[in-house]
């Protein structure tokens, strides 16, 4: 159900594009530079895919049978793709003109993305999920909409925003049936450092993208 309604929200977000008249490379969608946007994205997803197979591997975790580890990917693929479609193509890249300050326009989303995240937590923890824990949970969720930003503008694209968001999404329990516990935390924090630290090494990070050229 849940599947079906982000497939639902990621139509809505390319037709808007499409009526509009707009291209879909204004949201990330283009072939330009696709096998260096492959592999940045393939190489911060090795890091929450292997901290979440670390502890099993050396634990002796047993796997969820394959067909459910297979429809588990499929489910973290398609949450990843309709948020960072909609939130970072889409939203994050037209914010941009209604403030003066880039930061701010990163700031803003990032909220909106975090908020997003709350009514599906809410349905399925209902009571559980109140307390102290929320306010660090919409901050991670915000922190995580400047990670994926960062991996996608290096060349305004989404497909290494994708891979990561979907390694992230996959490794927090989609793999063993044990409870993988701190290691969730481990998979999520650790692509969090390593993003910042290339970031903050990267001399071509920018505040404010271009559309790439047709």
């Amino acid at each position: 159900m849940v599947m079906l309604f982000q497939i639902a929200c990621l139509a809505v977000t390319i037709a808007v594009v499409l009526i509009r008249k707009q291209s879909l490379a204004s949201i990330g969608i283009h072939k330009q530079n696709l096998r260096p946007a492959l592999r940045l994205g393939l190489l911060f997803s090795i890091i929450p895919l292997g901290a979440s197979l670390l502890p099993g591997l050396v634990g002796g975790w047993s796997f969820f049978p394959l067909w459910q580890i297979l429809f588990n990917l499929l489910l973290s693929l398609v949450s990843a793709t309709y948020q960072d479609t909609t939130y970072i193509g889409f939203v994050q890249t037209r914010v941009y003109g209604l403030f003066k300050n880039g930061k701010l326009a990163i700031i803003v989303v990032a909220i909106l993305f975090a908020l997003m995240h709350l009514p599906f937590q809410i349905i399925t923890q209902g009571a559980n999920f109140w307390g102290l824990h929320v306010i660090l949970m919409v901050a991670l969720w915000a922190l995580g909409h400047w990670v994926f930003l960062a991996v996608f503008r290096k060349y305004f694209s989404l497909i290494p925003a994708i891979f990561v968001h979907t390694m992230i999404n996959f490794s927090q329990g989609f793999i063993w049936q044990e409870s993988i516990g701190i290691w969730a935390g481990v998979a999520t924090y650790s692509l969090f450092i390593s993003v910042g630290i290339w970031v903050r090494l990267s001399s071509r990070s920018r505040a404010n993208f271009k559309e790439p050229s047709k």
